[in-house]
């Protein structure tokens, strides 16, 4: 089985725009896609099937139409995490979808619950995930957060504010030691760690700039963050 997220866009107008599912025979990874970039941030899937025949047509299972959101949808516990706006664009929204059905099992509207978002070019951040909860941060020109939502039920587990930010567009990153899992975010000139479990901050460095779009990268025990001063000129 494999995802495609399919946008059809012009500039800022996003047009059609759907999720799309096709079965192949056996799976086609061994592992989940939990995050941005994959389980290992680098865009590999280390465990694929070598007994897949590319040259048969895939079996179509499902479509689900999305709206508009720049962030990428993330795989875990036989199920599809989808970030984006409903259908008529007034609040952004997370979505639990059944992997071999194509049915929601929960939907958490975000703007509902928080607060309108203050970004001229919508909210991007893709979902991380652990066993227990999903993860996203919502950093713009208002009140900005971290938040965590419970993969059972979509029920708000912990959010932490971050106080007013510049839009960004990162997406939260989840390092995993001895003593539990942090969330670490690279966003907004700075880059901030958060207890997993209960969303308390750990940790902060700042004195970064320009660090609005690309997520922090997890090598081994380092952690790499690209930085600018070019919106700052």
């Amino acid at each position: 089985m494999f995802v495609m997220l399919v946008r059809s866009h012009l500039f800022r107008q996003l047009s059609v725009l759907w999720v799309t599912v096709w079965l192949t025979s056996p799976l086609l990874a061994q592992e989940d896609w939990p995050r941005f970039l994959g389980s290992t941030y680098d865009g590999v899937v280390a465990k694929v099937s070598p007994s897949i025949d590319w040259t048969v047509k895939p079996k179509f299972l499902w479509a689900v139409r999305v709206g508009e959101g720049y962030g990428m949808g993330t795989v875990a516990d036989d199920s599809y995490f989808q970030f984006d706006a409903d259908p008529d664009g007034r609040s952004e929204r997370l979505r639990r979808i059944d992997l071999s059905t194509g049915e929601t099992q929960w939907t958490q509207p975000l703007f509902e619950e928080f607060g309108e978002v203050d970004n001229e070019r919508g909210t991007a951040s893709s979902p991380a995930q652990n066993r227990e909860h999903v993860f996203l941060v919502i950093d713009h020109g208002g009140p900005s957060y971290v938040v965590a939502l419970r993969k059972s039920d979509g029920a708000v587990a912990w959010k932490t504010d971050r106080g007013n930010r510049v839009p960004s567009w990162s997406s939260p990153v989840v390092v995993s030691h001895e003593n539990g899992d942090l969330v670490v975010i690279s966003s907004s000139d700075t880059v901030d760690a958060y207890d997993a479990a209960t969303g308390k901050p750990v940790w902060q460095i700042d004195g970064l700039s320009g660090n609005h779009i690309p997520s922090a990268t997890i090598s081994g025990n380092s952690i790499y963050v690209g930085s600018t001063e070019m919106f700052n000129q």
